[in-house]
């Protein structure tokens, strides 16, 4: 009898053990899916307002580029939009990210140094 609980109860051990290790490798690859998606959202949405903001940038027309940047950062999961000069600096944020990001910006400087979005 005492042989027979042993056995059941490392066998049970031993599947609830491979079920975890497979969770765990199941969470850990759902997380790198996630992340890769989103770069590559943020990419393409970066490609698109890109082109639209920099003739504006060009004709240094600041208003309509706050409305462009407003209107697109608003959307529901987004945090912000902002738009960077090649020296790192904010040229205009949305509102939720003002508080959130300091200036100079060196990801944006990076960002333009790799010719990347």
């Amino acid at each position: 009898m005492k042989i027979t609980i042993r056995l059941i109860v490392s066998l049970v051990l031993v599947v609830a053990l491979a079920v975890f290790a497979f969770s765990l490798y199941q969470v850990n690859y759902e997380k790198s899916r996630l992340a890769r998606d989103l770069e590559r959202r943020s990419i393409i949405l970066a490609e698109s307002l890109q082109e639209s903001i920099a003739p504006l940038i060009q004709s240094n027309a600041v208003g309509k580029l706050n409305r462009i940047v407003e209107r697109f950062g608003n959307r529901e999961r987004l945090k912000g939009i902002a738009v960077f000069d090649k020296q790192g600096n904010a040229l205009t944020l949305t509102a939720h990210l003002r508080s959130q990001i300091t200036q100079p910006f060196p990801q944006a400087v990076n960002s333009v140094a790799e010719n990347r979005s």
